[in-house]
């Protein structure tokens, strides 16, 4: 064993002693035709062996990373189509290059944590008007600069299967909505919509049903299948060539008392590469339309 692993056996000896004494168990049991493992050394073994192996494993990692150092690019972002075309851009134009790509889609309070942690350089949320100040107090807490890019106003947005996408309108009265499902999804709002704001901008009980999804396909395969609608910002500058959803009409809500805010985070201890500043600057003229 002390030949395999080029050192003298004293040391290796001295090793194994070691590490019994700071176990407190005999690894090995003496004998005079040699050493054989106890019942505690078998056990010991098992899980020391892939653990090992692990080990072994990371090293190699370590070496790598210092002879080939790549770049890290990581976005987390609420659910927004264009943001996520325009991660695809980016990876197309720099897959040659020594890059680990890392795209996070989730709610705000996920993204938040996700730049906060630092599983993402940057962070891309909407955030209501109706929450918007009390979302600056915690994200300055949290040691995240907010940065906003963009006001929308708030869409109704409605499938086929709805009789308002045939009526081609410019805007729409939430209280219209009420005899069909409201979609809460992950996105944009979280607001039931059985409440409306009055005209002191407070919520007001209304009646109807809801369906509770957590991700953009489910919201999608309702709105395309069913009556159904939901609440969204909607950059129409942002998918002035590009549309987001085929056979989704998004309807102005009429009279709003509400808006939504895009914006970008960071730590406010971070520094962001050249490909993080490039893909903010392509996002400000994304959905300011420049």
């Amino acid at each position: 064993a002390s030949k395999n692993l080029y050192q003298a056996q004293p040391n290796l000896s001295l090793s194994i002693h070691n590490l019994e004494n700071e176990l407190g168990k005999l690894i090995f049991e003496r004998t005079s035709k040699g050493m054989i493992l106890t019942d505690f050394g078998k056990q010991f073994l098992t899980y020391a062996a892939p653990l090992y192996k692990q080990h072994m494993q990371f090293q190699a990692v370590c070496v790598d990373l210092v002879n080939n150092p790549r770049t890290s690019f990581s976005i987390a972002s609420v659910a927004l189509k264009f943001v996520n075309d325009l991660f695809v851009e980016f990876y197309e134009e720099y897959r040659e290059e020594s890059i680990n790509f890392t795209y996070l889609e989730d709610v705000p309070e996920h993204v938040v944590r996700a730049v906060e942690n630092r599983q993402a350089e940057l962070g891309i949320i909407i955030l209501s008007s109706l929450q918007l100040n009390t979302w600056k107090r915690l994200l300055k807490n949290k040691g995240v600069i907010y940065t906003p890019l963009s006001k929308e106003l708030p869409h109704i947005i409605i499938g086929k299967k709805n009789p308002y996408y045939y009526k081609n309108l410019d805007s729409l009265e939430i209280l219209a909505m009420r005899e069909f499902p409201y979609i809460e999804s992950y996105g944009d709002l979280r607001i039931n919509p059985n409440f409306t704001l009055d005209n002191n901008g407070q919520l007001s009980s209304k009646r109807g049903s809801i369906v509770s999804v957590s991700n953009r396909a489910c919201l999608y395969n309702l709105l395309y299948n069913t009556d159904a609608y939901s609440i969204s910002s909607n950059n129409y500058k942002a998918y002035n060539f590009k549309q987001a959803y085929p056979e989704i009409a998004a309807i102005p809500i009429k009279n709003p008392k509400f808006n939504f805010e895009i914006g970008w985070i960071r730590r406010k201890d971070s520094i962001l590469g050249n490909i993080e500043q490039l893909f903010i600057c392509k996002i400000e003229h994304l959905v300011k339309g420049v």
